[in-house]
Parts: C-alpha cells; structure tokens; sequence
C-alpha cells in the first residue's frame, strides 16, 4: 500500500514538474500578463496563420512583446543565437544524422546541409526578428542589434529578412538604418539589409530613390540584385529611374544584374522609347534567362503603352 502511494506522490510532482516547465514558470523570462516572451513569440498571428503585412500594430502578441520592453531584448537574442554556425564536429554529425534519415524514410534526394529546422524554430526566428524591430533601438534592439545578432546566426538570417515584411516602415528607425547599411564595410551586412530593404519594398517611399541609386554600384552582385529590385518597385513613374534601369541592362556585364533589372523594368511599366528600345535589345542578350524575360517584358510593356494611347 505505501509502495502505490509512494508511486502515486512521484507521478503527481512529476505532472506539477512538466506543467510548470511547459507553462514557463521556471524559465526565468519575464512575463506579461502571466506569459513568457517566447509565448508570446510562439502565438504571434505570423507562426499561426493569417497576418496583416505592414501592421505589426494589428498583432496583440507583438504588441505584449513590446509591452515587455527592454527586458524582452535578450530573449529575442538568445532565440536568433540558436541559428550559429556549429562547430565542425558537430557539423559532420548532423550531415551523417540526415543522410541516415534519409535512408531510413527511403528518400530519392536528402538534404544534408544546411540542416532543416523545425518549423517552429524558423518562425520563432522571424517572431523575434520582428520584436526587435519593434523594439526600436531606444530599447536596445532595432536594426543594429539585429545585424550584429545574425552576422553570428547566419543560418538564421532567411527567417529573420522576412520580418521586415510583417513589420514595414511601422518603426520610424528601421529604414534609415537599414539604408545605412548598405554602406557597410561587411558584405554580409550589406547584403541582410539590401534584402530587408526589398522585403519593405511596397512602403519605401520615393524619397529614399537617391539612396538606392547609389548602392546599385555596389560590387557585390546579390546587393545590386536586391536594390534594384526594390527600385522597381519604390521608382514608378520616375523617369530617372527607369534611366538608370536601362543604362544596367545595356552596359553591366553580370547576368543576373541584368535580368534584375529587366524584372525591374517589368514592375515599374515604363513604356518610355528608350526602355522598349533596351528591352528590344536584350532579347537577343548572350543569356537565356535575361533574353526570356527581356522577350516577356518587352511584350507586356508594348501592350501596355498601346493601352495608354488609346
């Protein structure tokens, strides 16, 4: 009988045990209305379902986050910090773990690197990515932070990018710090906020046009694939643009350059002569892709125009 009983006190604090752990009350994170910052993360509209693009302010679980303040920062951190390069060892351990796998759920192709991560793993990334935004440097996070958090977690920077898209221009900071960026010395860091940027694209103003002129002269092809695209989006109805767009196409000799541009030009509808001239041009270009979509464009546009002259 004190042997069941015994049994049945250890399955009791047990359960406690697990439903404390589970609900956070040993996690020593703060807390808002009795839930931790990465609850909070967790029931953010983006790792559930539907979510308003732009307007971070229509999320009650960013805005809890927010609430929290300062305190909230390095949890966020921490979250991002799990997306490090591992070291080598470990690196040839999980490459051999996922060719195993592979052989055991009998799959054509496997993955080996980079690794996949949970579902949840990434959308926390993006969660916590866009808290930072929020956040706003004035609390120790904002654009800076995230920039020096994912130069060290750079498998998790393709989830922390798209934060940018929840978030848009809603924090004053985040744009002209990102823009500054693109000065950066560091071309990792140049190319996270070139894609940022992009991410933010249907809210970039005109007014940061120059900015981005500037850094399509960027050396690194990615950038300038990145800028552009964002120009052709930020740039309609600004014949400058569309000049600039052209000169690309005629003169750069990287390919991808230019079919950035030729997409560009597709999403700014500049039906100009000199843009239907290039494009005419580029479908004879020496690359498949960039005379593909020149020939595609080209064809839209001359509808295009002929629409408006009717």
């Amino acid at each position: 009988m004190k042997v069941r009983k015994t049994w049945i006190v250890v399955a009791s604090v047990a359960v406690i045990v697990f439903v404390a752990w589970y609900r956070g009350w040993f996690s020593g994170e703060p807390k808002y209305q009795g839930t931790t910052v990465t609850q909070w993360l967790d029931a953010m509209a983006y790792a559930n379902g539907p979510f308003v693009p732009g307007e971070p302010n229509t999320d009650p679980a960013l805005q809890a986050v927010k609430a929290i303040g300062r305190a909230a920062v390095p949890v966020c951190v921490s979250h991002l910090e799990t997306g490090r390069e591992p070291s080598p060892l470990r690196r040839r351990w999980l490459m051999a773990r996922a060719a195993v796998e592979g052989r055991f759920k009998s799959q054509r192709t496997v993955q080996v690197w980079p690794p996949r991560f949970p579902d949840n793993t990434v959308k926390r990334w993006t969660c916590a990515t866009a808290a930072l935004i929020c956040l706003g440097p004035d609390r120790g996070a904002g654009v800076p932070k995230i920039i020096e958090t994912v130069l060290a977690a750079p498998l998790a920077r393709p989830a922390a990018v798209n934060a940018f898209f929840l978030t848009g221009t809603s924090e004053p900071s985040t744009l002209p710090a990102l823009l500054a960026g693109l000065k950066d010395s560091r071309l990792p860091a140049r190319q996270f906020c070139a894609e940022a940027v992009s991410r933010m694209a249907p809210w970039v103003p005109p007014t940061v046009i120059s900015t981005l002129t500037n850094a399509v002269s960027d050396p690194d092809p990615m950038v300038r694939a990145y800028v552009i695209g964002t120009l052709g989006s930020a740039g309609k109805g600004d014949f400058d643009v569309a000049q600039l767009l052209v000169n690309v196409l005629t003169n750069s000799p990287d390919a991808n350059t230019r079919l950035a541009a030729v997409r560009a030009l597709d999403d700014l509808e500049a039906t100009a002569s000199v843009v239907i001239d290039a494009l005419a041009r580029a479908k004879s270009d020496g690359d498949r892709f960039v005379a593909a979509q020149a020939i595609t464009t080209f064809d839209r546009l001359k509808k295009v125009h002929e629409d408006r002259s009717e």
